[in-house]
């Protein structure tokens, strides 16, 4: 249900038709300011049974997390990286990532932005968007990705995956000179029924994607 109101299917029957309850995507492109933000998530939500989607705070741009909440279970986890911090002669060549550039790409944030869907009963959607809207870095502050700003920030560490953690298919090749050039190898496939902005949500084969020259995992593939 909330993949499909996140993203827009166009034989969706609203919930309001279907299970006799109201969903809310709310978007913006400026940063949360992260205690603002994590004290909103944490909190009550009146109304709100079901919520799910991705945004970030200004003190770490590079960062894609996840707001998940079902009941009155919710969780806030890191699922990656924007590819407005990867650089461009690391991304990979084809029509999904150039439709994906062309619809979120937005400067000077690149493809940084909130998304997240809410579904319940009795929402005060005007109310809860205010405290949303009021959670950002207004836009009077100059923010930039790259100078962000020193802020408290009550979430936690988040880590890259080790290495370890996958599963080469494969002997590594023998660098050559054009390979040194070329650092993103490609380890394997993560296989899981999951959504995918770029595939509208089926059976995905993740690749996995491992930058043996900085010896950390662009996890933003995963979009």
């Amino acid at each position: 249900m909330w993949a499909k109101e996140l993203y827009g299917y166009a034989d969706h029957t609203p919930e309001t038709e279907e299970y006799g309850v109201t969903s809310y995507v709310y978007r913006a492109r400026r940063p949360f300011e992260p205690e603002a933000i994590h004290r909103l998530l944490n909190g009550p939500l009146a109304g709100v049974i079901r919520a799910k989607g991705h945004f970030w705070i200004a003190t770490r741009p590079d960062w894609v997390a996840e707001f998940s909440l079902a009941g009155a279970l919710s969780s806030i986890l890191p699922l990656g990286t924007w590819w407005a911090s990867v650089p461009r002669e690391r991304w990979p060549a084809g029509e999904s990532i150039e439709a994906y550039m062309k619809d979120n790409w937005r400067e000077p944030l690149g493809d940084r932005r909130q998304e997240i869907v809410f579904i319940g009963a009795g929402i005060d959607w005007p109310q809860l968007k205010a405290r949303l809207d009021a959670a950002l870095i207004p836009e009077e502050v100059p923010y930039s990705p790259d100078a962000a700003p020193v802020l408290p920030d009550p979430f936690p560490q988040w880590r890259r995956a080790e290495p370890a953690a996958l599963v080469k298919i494969g002997p590594p090749k023998p660098e050559t000179n054009s390979s040194r050039h070329r650092p993103l190898v490609l380890l394997g496939y993560l296989e899981q029924q999951a959504f995918n902005p770029l595939h509208r949500g089926e059976r995905l084969q993740w690749p996995v994607i491992y930058d043996d020259r900085e010896h950390q995992h662009l996890s933003a593939l995963r979009y």
